[in-house]
């Protein structure tokens, strides 16, 4: 899925897609990557082809499998990762 809204910095559309990127590559959503990592996880933000910043989140089906993929990234990062999970919760049930 992809969503865009109009109002969008201009890294946003390609963070978003390395946020969903980095949460398939490593099953695990961003922000507790960022956790795990800690210090070392600045220079991993760094990465071209990985984002360790909240908003990049794994959606499970009610069985625990993993199903699909977000990345949000808006103008105000501090609410990228709890829009990622409102967008689970609302397309959770077409899992």
């Amino acid at each position: 899925m992809w969503f865009r809204s109009d109002e969008i910095t201009p890294c946003s559309e390609k963070l978003s897609t390395q946020k969903a990127y980095t949460a398939f590559s490593f099953q695990a959503d961003t922000d507790k990557l960022a956790e795990q990592l800690g210090a070392s996880g600045l220079a991993a933000m760094t990465s071209p082809d990985y984002c360790f910043l909240p908003g990049g989140a794994v959606g499970r089906t009610v069985d625990g499998k993993t199903a699909y993929y977000v990345g949000v990234s808006m103008e105000n990062p501090e609410i990228d990762q709890p829009a990622a999970h409102a967008v689970m919760n609302a397309v959770s049930s077409y899992f």
